[in-house]
């Protein structure tokens, strides 16, 4: 644990000076502003719940949080083959896995102080017009925004639950800047990795998203309308491009929300719930979306982004409606991913050789 606190410490002391050098090269006018999130205040620790071992509920959800997404998990499991042959019990609960960056700016990264990682590729960022393929030469406003995806699981670099093999491990990184993604500015190309996107082009599956919307904001998303992202409203094309949303809040949900899904199909974001994951991670090109949570944690801080107590929001869920998670100014944005897992954890001497 001091261990890692102190390469934590490490860490955030060279990025502070990363900072200071930026700001002075800008002659001291950082256009970049931000502020490092702090795991102990900013981190809304009530939506690890609920823990279950098994088919029972061990530590049940606070007043006010959001309902449990059901699966297929083994109460009773074993993995693994021969002498490595694991038997245990199945645990589940929610763990920050990712934290997703929404910018304007390429290379600006807010929650790591205001550090400017620069612009290598030269990617544009921000509002820009475009004309519609309309004979009355009218432009619509839309606008591009740039993701940069953080490995941030909390649980095990704080040590806050207890030692064991179902935790991911992995070291505090940034995974991926969109800036140096072609894919990502480029809804044509983006086409790729989505190519169902031409299914759902079309006023009908649209309308589905309307039930997808009103659904996730009363509990949990529905997971056969995968094309939705529920109340922010269609989830392709997987770029950065988009048009309609006024509201920031909405935009960082919905630009999170594909990032996710990209990654997925790419293999870059693996799936451990269910019957499939209880023994390690599993390729999931199509995610289940009341697997996820995001919680908003800058700008602000958990407290200030309650919503009917909790505050994390299943996927889909509006957020037109709070005005408590409009930003004060800016339309830089961070989003921290919690996922739903199922893992076996090992309750014979069997589990020690695995």
């Amino acid at each position: 644990m001091r261990n890692r606190l102190f390469v934590l410490l490490a860490f955030v002391s060279s990025l502070s000076a990363m900072v200071s050098t930026s700001a002075l090269a800008a002659g001291g006018s950082a256009v970049c502003k931000g502020r490092f999130i702090n795991p102990v205040t900013d981190v809304c620790w009530s939506c690890i719940f609920p823990i279950k071992l098994g088919s029972a509920v061990t530590l049940p959800s606070p007043k006010g949080t959001l309902p449990d997404a059901a699966t297929n998990a083994s109460p009773i499991c074993a993995c693994g083959r021969g002498i490595k042959r694991r038997v245990g019990v199945n645990m589940s609960y929610w763990e920050p896995v990712r934290t997703a960056e929404i910018v304007s700016e390429p290379g600006c990264s807010p929650t790591m102080g205001g550090v400017s990682f620069g612009n290598p590729t030269h990617a544009g960022a921000g509002i820009t017009t475009a004309k519609k393929a309309m004979s009355d030469g009218a432009h619509r406003l839309t606008s591009f925004y740039h993701v940069h995806w953080f490995v941030t699981p909390w649980i095990f670099l704080m040590e806050t639950l207890l030692d064991s093999a179902c935790l991911e491990t992995s070291p505090f990184d940034l995974a991926y800047l969109s800036e140096l993604d072609p894919l990502w500015n480029d809804s044509l190309a983006s086409f790729i990795l989505s190519p169902e996107a031409a299914l759902f082009a079309n006023p009908i599956a649209q309308a589905a998203c309307i039930t997808d919307c009103v659904v996730a904001s009363a509990g949990l998303p529905i997971n056969a309308l995968f094309w939705c992202a529920g109340c922010q409203g269609s989830l392709y094309p997987l770029t950065g491009w988009m048009s309609g949303q006024s509201n920031p809040a909405s935009r960082w949900m919905l630009l999170t929300e594909r990032f996710a899904t990209k990654l997925a199909r790419e293999g870059l974001l693996l799936s451990q719930v269910g019957r499939d994951g209880q023994c390690g991670p599993v390729f999931q090109p199509i995610l289940r979306k009341d697997v996820w949570r995001f919680q908003f944690v800058h700008p602000g801080g958990a407290e200030s982004r309650k919503d009917n107590g909790a505050c994390c929001r299943p996927w889909g869920r509006t957020v037109s409606l709070d005005a408590r998670v409009l930003p004060p100014g800016g339309s830089d944005g961070a989003v921290l991913l919690w996922s739903r897992k199922d893992c076996c954890e090992r309750a014979s001497p069997f589990s020690a050789m695995n």
